[in-house]
């Protein structure tokens, strides 16, 4: 920056002509250096002479070319400081966002356990399902709440469409939000269990109905969804979306009769 400076200066500055240079050090002013003194007339005309010349600069002219330079010189320099504040702020997002994946929490599902009978005699648990989940991140989960949806489709061995929606608390009645999950917080490293009934869907479909009518081998396929959303230390607070997992299973009755839930290929994710 300061040599920016310099040759602005340079550049701004008048520089001596040629032939004041070779007068100057003529060898009569070299060898009597009184000969520069100057009278009043003499500098006189050698100012109209430099003026009629086109030597002259007037220095408001010289002053006004500086300041421009001056100019230049600080949007110059206001633009590197403007890009090293966003390379700086740059660094420290990256730098932010390495820390949040590497200590944020992180809940996983294990394991959806059952308790659903195998005859269409036996009765249906209000607690069918137990849900055993692990936050395998460094930092607690907060606000934890799970949650056990369930939807059936006409057919045997059906899938999902591809335009298929995850279902979720809009579907539930009010009154049932109390037994829809739990709110806890869950530390690094540890497991826990919830268990969950299934509610009928928005159209008033019990599950034992749709249930029963799988199990007389009729052609109905059945899905069980779930999912957990919590909080961390990096997003608890703020205006960012809860961080989610979710799970999706279909049962299948093998030829055992065993009931059995088989992982689908929808709705397997952890944000």
């Amino acid at each position: 920056m300061r040599i920016l400076l310099f040759i602005a200066i340079l550049l701004c500055c008048p520089q001596p002509s040629k032939g004041q240079t070779d007068a100057n050090n003529s060898p009569a002013n070299v060898a009597n250096p009184n000969t520069t003194t100057l009278t009043q007339g003499n500098q006189s005309q050698s100012y109209q002479s430099d003026k009629s010349d086109g030597k002259y600069q007037d220095p408001n002219w010289v002053i006004a070319k500086l300041t421009f330079a001056l100019v230049i010189v600080g949007c110059i320099q206001a633009y590197i400081y403007w890009r090293q504040s966003r390379l700086m702020r740059s660094a420290l997002r990256q730098n932010r966002e390495s820390s949040e994946i590497e200590l944020r929490a992180y809940v996983l599902i294990e394991r959806i356990q059952h308790h659903l009978p195998l005859t269409e005699e036996e009765t249906i648990p209000e607690r069918t399902i137990t849900l055993i989940y692990k936050n395998t991140g460094q930092t607690p989960a907060h606000n934890l709440i799970s949650h056990i949806f369930w939807d059936s489709i006409s057919g045997s061995d059906a899938h999902l469409p591809s335009n298929y929606k995850f279902p979720g608390l809009e579907t539930v009645d009010e009154s049932l939000l109390t037994r829809a999950g739990s709110l806890s917080i869950l530390g690094s490293g540890q497991t826990r269990n919830s268990e969950h009934g299934f509610m009928p869907t928005p159209k008033g479909v019990e599950f034992g109905d749709v249930y029963r009518k799988f199990l007389r081998g009729e052609a109905v396929s059945i899905f069980i969804f779930a999912k957990i959303t919590y909080e961390d230390i990096f997003n608890k607070g703020v205006t960012k979306k809860p961080r989610m997992t979710r799970e999706c299973v279909r049962i299948v009755k093998a030829d055992d009769g065993a009931i059995r839930f088989l992982s689908y290929d929808m709705f397997n994710d952890v944000t």
